[in-house]
């Protein structure tokens, strides 16, 4: 290299341009400051010139490498994301139509005094609503798990929910035949009438009488019980909000009990003195 010319040699730190003027003793590097011998420079053999290129391409390759990586990288989590918006948009989506049924459903079971159907409806409508809002805006993956396990219960409630209209159902097409006459009940100026004409009377005597009133509302069960009061069973009560048990004056001792089971259900039992009964 002829001694007036300058030269432009790589930095070996950063390996930025150095441009050398052999007339001087250093060279600083505009790039990181680095402060070299020109004549350690100018004087460096071609081997190491050769090994120093050979490193810079090698760095090349692996920054181009790493580029490369980072570019697949983002393009898979772009499809995962891609791919859990459109399983979320799915759920949602199927979240907001179970949640409307099973509203419709709720609110048919519970006027038609099917509590435990109505229950099952009730859960699930809170379940898909929650699935639905969770879905709108979803953000950790612990929210994520949670958001698919609650959407798996909800399914999976489907099954109890089933079983409870498929019993009501076969409950309520058997009773269509068992008639409640109530001018036929031999006790039955005993007790209060009830509304519904359906039921079972599986006992009907002077001493007892043991039957179950189908499709009763829980309010008119309620109401039931009033006129069981007025009528005088009044003694010794035994009471809570699904049965009632309490003696008359005259001996008669009458128990009843509600079951939220098949459209709701009045179960009476009335048992007449013993004097009575003996005297019969």
């Amino acid at each position: 290299m002829a001694g007036n010319e300058n030269a432009r040699l790589m930095c070996g730190n950063c390996g930025g341009i150095l441009d050398i003027d052999p007339k001087k003793p250093t060279v600083v590097c505009s790039f990181c400051g680095s402060c070299f011998s020109v004549s350690a420079l100018l004087d460096e053999s071609e081997t190491l010139k050769i090994a120093r290129i050979r490193r810079d391409i090698e760095l090349g390759r692996q920054n181009l490498e790493m580029a490369r990586i980072r570019q697949a990288e983002a393009i898979r989590n772009d499809n995962i994301r891609r791919t859990e918006a459109s399983k979320k948009s799915l759920i949602s989506k199927i979240s907001i139509v179970f949640a409307v049924l099973s509203l419709l459903m709720c609110v048919s079971a519970f006027t038609r005094g099917a509590l435990l159907t109505g229950s099952f409806a009730a859960i699930q409508f809170v379940l898909f609503t929650v699935v639905f809002l969770m879905g709108k805006r979803m953000a950790s993956a612990k929210t994520k798990k949670l958001y698919v396990f609650l959407f798996t219960v909800a399914l999976i409630l489907e099954i109890p929910f089933s079983l409870s209209v498929a019993t009501n159902e076969a409950f309520q097409t058997s009773k269509n035949n068992d008639v409640i006459a109530w001018d036929e009940i031999v006790l039955g100026d005993r007790i209060p009438e009830l509304d519904s004409e359906s039921g079972y009377i599986s006992k009907n005597t002077r001493s007892e009488l043991m039957m179950n009133v189908y499709c009763v509302p829980l309010k008119r069960y309620y109401d039931f019980v009033e006129d069981c009061k007025e009528m005088g069973y009044t003694i010794e009560p035994d009471e809570d909000d699904k049965s009632y048990r309490a003696d008359a004056k005259d001996g008669y001792i009458l128990y009843v009990r509600y079951s939220v089971l098949h459209d709701g259900t009045v179960d009476v039992n009335l048992f007449a003195p013993k004097t009575e009964t003996t005297s019969s």
